[in-house]
């Protein structure tokens, strides 16, 4: 049963590492949201200083201290959040404190609330590379394949700004996807989607400008092509440069074609 996540504004989100990087922009674009926001790291006073500048205009902010690295210790700021709000929906782990165990004791924590709960929830997990994060996350969709909860498992791939990083890591916690990838100007594109908008889209793109290309019809036809699709293929290849070079590379006939196909 795939999960069905909650908007952002009816939302408990639990944010580690919440006092810098992707965990502090998370928790300042989700309290704007409308989000009830638990803010946890080590540091108790850097918490309470934070929270009162994001409840100053109204918004619902609760700060927990804990060391993640410790699992008893992720244990305790999802019960703290779930007294707090009566809930929690999705749990981010946005890197910094505590690394890799941070997070693979806060996945637990979170996998442990959720088991019995009636509403879907999601664990969205940033990471600087697919190996510091790709195993565990992988190990959680494993055990919560079998519970009675839906849940949503995400790895957001951390290669932009943290403004970036933390829209695609909000959206993650609203639309059940497996992996995000955040292009230059915070994009989001699953791995599917940039293959087929780059890769497919491309070369099927190619074959048929090359083939409309061909006597008095593909005359008439080829400039409207090429104003429907110029634009679109722009875009994609302008999000996705390495992508598209290395797919020129190893298809350089069929990209010469579709470049003159679209002049």
């Amino acid at each position: 049963m795939p999960a069905k996540l909650k908007p952002l504004s009816r939302q408990v989100l639990v944010v580690t590492g919440a006092l810098s990087g992707v965990g502090l922009e998370t928790a300042r674009q989700a309290v704007k949201a409308g989000a009830a926001v638990v803010l946890t790291a080590r540091d108790e006073a850097g918490l309470r200083r934070l929270a009162a500048e994001l409840g100053a205009g109204g918004g619902r902010v609760h700060p927990v201290a804990g060391d993640l690295t410790d699992l008893a210790e992720a244990a305790k700021v999802a019960r703290a959040a779930a007294a707090r709000f009566g809930d929690i929906d999705t749990w981010i782990n946005s890197g910094g404190e505590g690394g890799h165990l941070a997070a693979v004791n806060g996945s637990e924590a979170a996998a442990q609330y959720f088991e019995g709960r009636r509403s879907a929830g999601a664990v969205v997990n940033v990471g600087v590379a697919p190996s510091e994060t790709k195993g565990f996350t992988d190990s959680l969709r494993r055990t919560l394949r079998h519970s009675r909860t839906p849940v949503s498992v995400t790895l957001v791939r951390r290669s932009a700004s943290p403004p970036a990083v933390a829209r695609a890591v909000l959206y993650a916690a609203q639309h059940p996807v497996r992996d995000l990838g955040v292009g230059s100007r915070g994009r989001k594109l699953t791995a599917a989607e940039a293959s087929l908008v780059v890769g497919v889209g491309a070369l099927a793109l190619a074959a048929a400008a090359a083939f409309l290309a061909r006597g008095a019809i593909g005359a008439r036809a080829r400039p409207a092509i090429a104003r429907a699709v110029r634009p679109a293929l722009m875009r994609a290849a302008a999000r996705r440069p390495v992508s598209t070079a290395r797919l020129a590379a190893r298809h350089p006939r069929q990209a010469l074609r579709l470049i003159r196909a679209l002049r």
